[in-house]
């Protein structure tokens, strides 16, 4: 079964946020309302930023401040960048210790979301530890829980339902509308799932090569055979 341009689009764009996040994305919302009226939404990867976009529109303005040329599960920000995370509507995490500096520094708890906080009990703990370079951030390690949640795209699917019922909660006369934007998102976030289980599944023994040794959930969802090449 081939993907249709859209769906090969998003499956590259999840793939390759795994280990690099592509920074900042170019979109931007217009909207009739003020810029000081729409609530600011900050994310901690590309992943959350997209989902976010997909279910809210122009009902909020979502930041990734995160530099380009890093990698934002280890990136950690400026104090300006942290005090722009304190003044925002809304805090989305991704949870499996993606993004470490939140623990570090202090954001209101009321604001915070962990987007996979309904699937903890699936979280991949890795055994040992592969070091790395990677950008400017120089060496690191991939080591204690897997965080690259949404490359299993039914996690995605329930992170992105996450993502619209604290939506729902800070604007809800728009309540429906997410919900309605989540539907769509998941459809297609499903039927993406469904190809590459039809492509993995003609041959499950073949393997594939990874670029860095963070798709566990990936290989996990779709019982592949892998190996890690960095």
């Amino acid at each position: 079964m081939k993907l249709s341009k859209p769906l090969f689009a998003l499956l590259i764009a999840l793939l390759a946020t795994a280990c690099s996040d592509s920074g900042s994305s170019e979109v931007k919302l217009e909207s009739n309302i003020s810029d000081e009226a729409i609530p600011r939404v900050y994310v901690v990867n590309y992943p959350l930023k997209y989902f976010t976009e997909r279910i809210a529109g122009d009902a909020v303005r979502v930041e990734f401040p995160a530099p380009a040329d890093e990698d934002s599960a280890y990136w950690f920000p400026d104090i300006d960048t942290i005090a722009a995370y304190q003044k925002a509507d809304l805090i989305l995490l991704n949870g499996a210790g993606y993004a470490g500096w939140i623990d570090m520094v202090s954001l209101s708890k009321s604001k915070i979301v962990n987007t996979s906080s309904s699937f903890e009990d699936r979280y991949i703990e890795i055994e040992g530890a592969v070091t790395h370079k990677h950008g400017p951030a120089g060496e690191h390690e991939h080591t204690e829980t897997a965080f690259t949640t949404w490359l299993d795209l039914q996690l995605a699917v329930e992170q992105a339902w996450t993502i619209a019922d604290a939506l729902g909660d800070i604007l809800p006369e728009r309540e429906e509308e997410f919900r309605n934007n989540c539907e769509g998102l998941e459809q297609d976030l499903m039927e993406l799932d469904e190809s590459i289980e039809s492509v993995v599944s003609a041959d499950r023994k073949q393997t594939l090569f990874f670029s860095h040794p963070v798709y566990d959930y990936f290989i996990r969802r779709y019982e592949v055979e892998a190996e890690s090449v960095h």
